[in-house]
């Protein structure tokens, strides 16, 4: 038996077996609710991250500024990698 379940946006009928788009009926309804998350029009209730002063690079590392890059060219340059005899 084949289910029919409304689609999360447009609330259109749609069947859920070889739907490559499911829970929802469409590639352009996925993009459109995916944009309202990125947009901030969607949210989930609850404390904010950043109320707390934090910025998000500060929440990955655990420090003020972003992550050193290890792969950069100005460290490399430093430890002599890149010269050329």
């Amino acid at each position: 038996m084949q289910s029919k379940l409304s689609c999360p946006y447009c609330r259109k009928k749609t069947l859920k077996e070889a739907n490559p788009f499911w829970p929802f009926c469409s590639q352009r309804c996925k993009l459109l609710d995916l944009g309202k998350w990125a947009s901030g029009k969607y949210s989930i209730p609850g404390e904010s991250i950043r109320s707390h002063g934090q910025s998000p690079h500060s929440l990955k590392s655990g420090g003020d500024s972003p992550p050193d890059n290890p792969g950069s060219k100005e460290e490399d340059d430093e430890e002599g990698k890149n010269n050329v005899d």
